[in-house]
């Protein structure tokens, strides 16, 4: 692949060789991903992708895509690329977890979301209703509330004093929508249900 002077200088400028790991970083231009754009022949390229043919004077083979084994999409290093097919490239970024939770652009819940499907479930809830007011299936439902989904979505550690009181007045209109929802199914309401309301009472007339 043929590239001018003129062009290489103007792509290398934007190229920062880290010492420490190795990698070339690119520092102009990002997609939202976090891949280098690079404007060449008036059109937007891949950064990586451009350097990668630029260094092997070939273009990337159709049906293959290339892989950063270094793990950071803003290098642009050629031999910390790899080919490989896009199903290999897939299940390589789902191992080490790129596209979990809010970060996949497919996922259809956010990190908010899958906390408060395990909150309603600790309530008594069940996932096949969850399934009514998410958009997603009682399948995944299930995953979310154990843990096979948004793994990594946790209660943040070491959480600056609250007060008890004012979160729980910010929790009442939940609650009284809940229960106006079991009645109006004509659904009893869940024992836990009960106990936690008769907790917020006690803790409120303290």
């Amino acid at each position: 692949m043929k590239v001018d002077q003129k062009t290489r200088k103007r792509f290398w400028k934007m190229v920062r060789k880290d010492g420490a790991s190795g990698c070339w970083i690119w520092i102009g231009s990002k997609t939202q991903g976090n891949y280098g754009s690079f404007g060449v022949n008036g059109k937007t390229v891949r950064a990586h992708k451009f350097c990668w043919e630029m260094a092997n004077n070939r273009r990337v083979p159709s049906g293959l895509e290339l892989h950063h084994r270094c793990t950071r999409k803003d290098c642009v290093r050629p031999d910390h690329l790899e080919l490989v097919s896009h199903g290999a490239n897939m299940a390589e970024a789902a191992r080490r977890g790129v596209f979990s939770g809010e970060r996949n652009g497919m996922a259809k819940l956010t990190d908010d979301d899958a906390l408060w499907i395990r909150a309603l479930f600790a309530l008594g809830e069940s996932p096949k209703e969850f399934a009514e007011r998410f958009p997603v299936k009682e399948r995944e439902i299930y995953n979310v509330v154990k843990g096979k989904t948004w793994g990594h979505v946790k209660i943040p550690e070491n959480l600056p004093p609250v007060d008890v009181k004012e979160v729980i007045l910010d929790l009442l209109p939940v609650l009284e929508g809940l229960y106006q929802l079991r009645v109006e199914r004509g659904q009893p309401l869940p024992e836990s249900f009960g106990e936690l309301c008769r907790n917020c009472a006690a803790i409120l007339l303290q």
